[in-house]
């Protein structure tokens, strides 16, 4: 995703909290109850909030995928888009998701464990990704 590769290029990491932070986001770790995170543009700030009872790896996961929302889905509002519109918010949740797997976990660490024989669902487990972002970058 030539996306993620000017990100990790220009900030050199993948740490999505270092990338955040670097960039001028706002990190708000607060009770979410059933939902894992969000992104909102409000007063010239970007802003994400986590779920504060997600692990580590589920708090990257999820701060990856937001930042994701934020720089590719600029202006869309999805929670308007589920309870306004006949719109389909899944295409952006997809995208988020590959957006944050490959962000975290480069390619060839994805296809060294598909050579070592792992599963996709081993895999997934192993990157602490979703198996359809596994699924998605294996077979592209």
């Amino acid at each position: 995703m030539l996306v993620v590769d000017r990100l990790i290029k220009k900030h050199q990491t993948r740490d999505p909290f270092q990338i955040t932070s670097d960039l001028g986001y706002i990190i708000i770790s607060c009770p979410l109850y059933n939902v894992r995170g969000f992104y909102q543009y409000m007063k010239r700030n970007h802003i994400i909030y986590l779920d504060e009872s997600l692990s580590c790896e589920d708090a990257r996961f999820v701060c990856a995928h937001e930042l994701g929302h934020s720089l590719l889905h600029r202006g869309a509002n999805r929670i308007f888009m589920d309870s306004r519109t006949f719109m389909v918010g899944s295409k952006y949740e997809r995208e988020a998701d590959l957006f944050a797997s490959c962000l975290l976990v480069d390619d060839r660490e994805l296809v060294d464990l598909a050579y070592c024989g792992l599963t996709i669902d081993q895999i997934s487990n192993e990157l602490s990704i979703p198996k359809t972002c596994v699924e998605a970058r294996l077979l592209k």
